[in-house]
């Protein structure tokens, strides 16, 4: 969603802004982007941990009408 978001609005400061201080800060975050792999998560899942419940391990997929 961000390089989407960075390709909607090239001149968005502030997501230029944020890319620019992760890309200072993290060389995997740096190298992410340079690559430019992007692709749509269609499924897959999502593993979480929950204050109350614990872990979690959620199961998606995306609807596309």
């Amino acid at each position: 969603m961000l390089r989407f978001l960075a390709g909607q609005d090239p001149a968005d400061r502030a997501v230029t802004g944020l890319v620019g201080e992760v890309s200072a800060q993290s060389p995997e975050f740096r190298s992410w982007w340079s690559g430019h792999a992007v692709r749509l998560h269609t499924n897959g899942t999502k593993r979480d941990h929950h204050p109350v419940v614990g872990e979690m391990t959620i199961g998606f997929d995306v609807l596309a009408v």
